[in-house]
């Protein structure tokens, strides 16, 4: 459920940014290109920096788990969850790799959102505002500031995606108005 709805929420942030990129004027391109180029290098510089910081975090994490046990009770829980589930359900499952994806996946979810949180904090600190520039929001930049810390915490790769969507999207709509000349 959260998936599918993470899932159309960026959608609907890519659609309405390409969008805005689509509309913006010829005389205008200068000053939209000029910050939006600012944003896409500290939304990757601070994707970049929070991302290498999270993975230093979760090996420290699990070498304290490994000798202080500090997660080991949060790892149980959830595995004792599932193993009821899955017993419940009738399904077959072998308990060591049940207890290593458990332990796995579970310090995942959690760097990552360890990361979105961070992304947000860093994006409300620095007033870091993906939207503004495309003129989305302009009276709530609460949002833009959201929607930047959580690219930031998602990682490089969303940081990309974001753009290149956009700037794909922009030069289709050259290209058609070019053609309509």
């Amino acid at each position: 459920m959260f998936s599918k709805q993470l899932v159309y929420v960026l959608t609907m942030l890519f659609g309405m940014a390409s969008v805005s990129f689509a509309q913006t004027g010829e005389g205008q391109t200068g000053i939209y290109t000029l910050e939006l180029i600012r944003i896409y290098f500290l939304l990757l510089l601070f994707a970049t920096i929070l991302n290498r910081l999270l993975e230093y975090l979760k090996i420290l994490a699990a070498f304290l788990n490994e000798k202080f046990g500090l997660l080991t009770g949060l790892f149980n829980r959830i595995i004792r969850a599932v193993s009821q589930k899955l017993d419940g359900l009738g399904i077959a499952y072998d308990e060591n790799r049940l207890s290593a994806n458990v332990r796995k996946y579970t310090l995942s979810a959690f760097m990552q959102f360890l990361g979105f949180g961070m992304g947000v904090l860093l994006a409300f600190a620095l007033q870091l505002n993906v939207l503004a520039p495309l003129h989305i929001l302009q009276h709530n930049t609460t949002w833009g500031l959201i929607i930047s810390g959580l690219l930031i915490g998602a990682g490089v790769e969303p940081v990309h995606s974001f753009f290149r969507i956009a700037q794909e999207k922009r030069k289709l709509k050259k290209m058609f108005t070019d053609l309509q000349k």
